[in-house]
């Protein structure tokens, strides 16, 4: 207990003596050196308050400002993924809309009336379906469709029927003929691919024959 007394004691005295050095120093300026410490050790003293509170407050408030802005950055992604994804979703929706069209008619019959609409019905010299192994989703019907003696307009005019028909209709494989005879007419052949949505839990045919297990000797 005495020596922490004494440890007290001997840190008040050197309290005292750097308070009467302080006071000594003081004393011994000019007037107008004591107004310039003055001004500097409340230049020091603001400039410990700045830092003081910058870092109690102005740099808790930015961090909450980037907190913020980084989770508006985050909700907007989110809702532009959102958005896109419900584009998606309408664009598949109308996709199998048109699909489960096809199952409601003849797509023959329908490239004939569209071929009657744009007036080359008899410009039309074969369609012949052909049948492509299904996938796990739809089944795809190709039709090869090879038309005569038909200008640049009415191929057009039919190619953009086909594309744009509520049944989904995909034009593939176009080759393009001039004729000898007419150089501003064409001989076209291309295929139309049709789809079929199929039942639920429907086996995949792959188109090959499953190969039988060797007989016993």
């Amino acid at each position: 207990m005495a020596a922490f007394v004494e440890r007290v004691n001997r840190a008040i005295e050197s309290l005292r003596r750097q308070q009467e050095t302080a006071v000594d120093f003081l004393e011994k300026r000019t007037p107008r050196e004591r107004q310039m410490l003055t001004f500097m050790t409340m230049a020091i003293g603001l400039f410990l308050a700045y830092w003081i509170a910058v870092g109690l407050i102005l740099n808790p408030i930015r961090d909450t400002r980037l907190a913020i802005e980084t989770r508006q950055l985050g909700l907007r992604r989110m809702l532009t993924l959102q958005a896109d994804y419900r584009r998606i979703q309408s664009q598949v929706a109308a996709l199998e809309q048109r699909i489960r069209a096809g199952q409601q008619g003849n797509v023959l019959s329908s490239l004939e009336t569209m071929a009657s609409e744009s007036q080359i019905k008899d410009k039309i010299t074969s369609m012949d379906p052909r049948s492509t192994p299904p996938n796990e989703l739809y089944r795809e019907t190709v039709i090869e469709v090879r038309l005569a003696n038909v200008n640049l307009k009415q191929l057009v005019d039919y190619l953009y029927r086909i594309q744009s028909s509520p049944v989904l209709l995909k034009v593939k494989r176009m080759r393009l003929k001039t004729r000898s005879d007419d150089p501003g007419y064409l001989d076209v052949t291309f295929r139309v691919s049709s789809f079929e949505p199929l039942p639920p839990g429907a086996v995949r045919s792959s188109g090959f024959s499953t190969p039988r297990p060797p007989a016993n000797p």
